[in-house]
């Protein structure tokens, strides 16, 4: 076999690999994209199907447990404000696919206090929004995310 042979042969071998290389990109690319698949958002009558079980009573010592299991500092909660939870259905936004997911159900309103960080100092107010179901703290979502990555629907 020559050189030039050789050189041929081994061009074309580079450009096959440099094809599949491609082709294997963008079979992945759609791949991933397909995982995207938009959330169909219930109906009201769906979300009114839901079991959120019973209304939390206890409400406010529910959150003021879940504060003192979590913060760093619970002993140091200042200006502590909760407000009466109602029936919602909260779907977290996925903004590069404008898609919407389920992001959980139950009870839920805003609760805002000032904490001592690990060094010892005030981080200012910090307002989140809880969802409760069966008497447990489902989530807590920083406020300002609401409307930018979360939604919240009340539920009739």
């Amino acid at each position: 076999m020559s050189f030039n042979t050789w050189q041929e042969k081994e061009g074309k071998m580079g450009k096959i690999a440099k094809l599949l290389v491609i082709v294997s990109v963008i079979v992945m690319l759609s791949l991933v994209q397909g995982c995207a698949v938009p959330y169909n958002r219930p109906t009201l009558e769906e979300l009114g199907s839901l079991d959120y079980g019973r209304y939390p009573l206890d409400y406010e010592q529910i959150l003021k447990d879940h504060l003192n299991e979590t913060l760093f500092d619970p002993y140091s909660i200042r200006d502590l404000k909760i407000e009466a939870p109602q029936k919602v259905v909260g779907f977290r936004k996925f903004v590069r696919e404008r898609t919407y997911g389920y992001g959980g159900h139950g009870y839920g309103g805003y609760i805002s206090f000032n904490a001592n960080n690990s060094m010892g100092g005030y981080v200012g107010k910090t307002r989140l929004y809880y969802i409760i179901r069966d008497s447990k703290v489902r989530s807590f979502i920083k406020a300002e995310d609401i409307g930018e990555y979360y939604h919240i629907t009340p539920v009739p």
